[in-house]
């Protein structure tokens, strides 16, 4: 069994085995543990997104407020697309991923 990355320092110490693979397993992620961590972001993404998407106007009006408003939100529905899709491609990688490779 390989060290996993940043643990070379433990890994040359003398570790029983039972230990090496106990600190390997704590570091290195399982795919489904990969999975819950992405999912709940593609989840909160998208709502969120999808709420400002629903309160934005075509056209913002003239008070200082309604304009500010207007810019917040189209930031923040183009930075939930994107969150969302980031998330989208990572659980889609993860999930063509082999559990030996995730």
């Amino acid at each position: 069994a390989s060290c996993a990355a940043g643990w070379s320092r433990v890994c040359t110490s003398r570790m029983s085995k039972e230990d090496h693979d106990h600190v390997v397993k704590m570091v290195i992620p399982t795919k489904a543990k990969l999975r819950d961590k992405v999912t709940p972001t593609l989840i909160i993404s998208a709502l969120v997104g999808g709420f400002a998407l629903a309160n934005l106007r075509a056209q913002p009006t003239d008070t200082d407020t309604e304009v500010v408003t207007y810019c917040l939100l189209v930031m923040s529905v183009h930075a939930c697309t994107c969150s969302a899709l980031t998330s989208a491609f990572l659980l889609r990688e993860i999930n063509h991923k082999t559990e030996e490779a995730a």
